[in-house]
């Protein structure tokens, strides 16, 4: 019988008594061509029709340390409302950190990041994670860690709640806007020198004053 309607494929006729063997047309593969370039701190946004994410994405820093979680179905804004297309992070030097206040009651503990374009929002949020290594890890123990967003509008640092996982060591905060985020410790107690004690002579006794009138 004839194939189905509608270019249903070819046919064969089956002798009486007689197996037909199909062997299928094989289409090669073809080989993929790779092209290498710069890694790129950062990547485009896949955005569905209603201007959010229509996928989770995970952004890094160049040197592995810093990472951006975005959650399908958030919202990324420009400075000026518009649907974001990129977004990048990037791990500052120490050189471009803004100055921490005098006296006051944290330090910096070596890791900044600058999340890029500027003026970006994120509707809730996004979460940044810093992953800090063995030995910055070790050396911070005992010291209370902090998240903080530099605010240019008042030249200050500003707290972000965070949440610290010991095991992976990590600290991280939802954030709502680009910035430059910065981790911080508590700041060591300085040691005050230590007073060493005038001996004074020892005041004659009532004998003594007594030895004293007689002479």
């Amino acid at each position: 019988g004839g194939g189905g309607g509608g270019g249903g494929g070819g046919y064969y006729t089956v002798s009486s008594g007689t197996t037909p063997t199909v062997t299928p047309t094989v289409t090669p593969t073809p080989t993929p061509t790779v092209t290498t370039g710069p890694v790129i701190p950062g990547g485009t946004l896949p955005l569905n029709s209603d201007l959010a994410l229509s996928q989770s994405v995970t952004i890094a820093s160049p040197d592995n340390t810093g990472f951006i979680f975005m959650v399908a179905g958030m919202r990324p804004t420009t400075s000026l409302g518009e649907p974001l297309l990129t977004l990048s992070i990037r791990r500052i030097p120490d050189s471009e950190i803004p100055p921490v206040p005098a006296g006051a009651l944290f330090s910096y503990a070596g890791y900044a990041y600058e999340i890029e374009p500027s003026g970006a929002a994120f509707d809730p949020y996004i979460t940044l994670a810093i992953t800090v290594s063995e030995d910055d890890w070790a050396g911070l123990q005992g010291r209370q860690l902090f998240l903080k967003w530099y605010n240019p509008d008042t030249s200050a640092w500003e707290d972000l709640p965070a949440t610290i996982d010991a095991a992976a060591r990590t600290v991280s905060a939802k954030i709502t806007h680009t910035s430059v985020f910065a981790l911080f410790a508590e700041s060591l107690p300085t040691t005050a020198p230590t007073a060493v004690p005038t001996t004074m002579p020892a005041s004659p006794g009532f004998e003594g004053i007594l030895s004293y009138l007689w002479i």
